[in-house]
């Protein structure tokens, strides 16, 4: 199976409980991979204001736990930021 995401800058992608997770470093989200939307946001950090190709704030790392996102690493205020208890 083959999912084409257009330009998004994906630097870190896992298989979750939910389905395929990625860091949308293009969009300064946390996503799930859609087959029929090409991604669907699902955490962005609050000071980013609307989802625009600008990578805003340099989303990165991304760390699982129990099959969902956990701990995400960006540039911009903070260096990690916990995104477990908002997914």
């Amino acid at each position: 199976m083959t999912y084409y995401t257009g330009r998004v800058d994906m630097h870190d992608i896992s298989f979750g409980n939910k389905g395929i997770w990625a860091v949308n470093t293009s969009f300064s989200c946390v996503c799930l991979i859609n087959g029929n939307h090409n991604f669907i946001p699902k955490w962005k950090p609050k000071f980013i204001s609307e989802l625009v190709s600008e990578d805003r704030c340099h989303l990165n790392g991304l760390v699982m736990q129990d099959g969902n996102p956990y701990i995400l690493q960006h540039w911009v205020h903070q260096i990690l930021h916990k995104v477990g208890e908002i997914l």
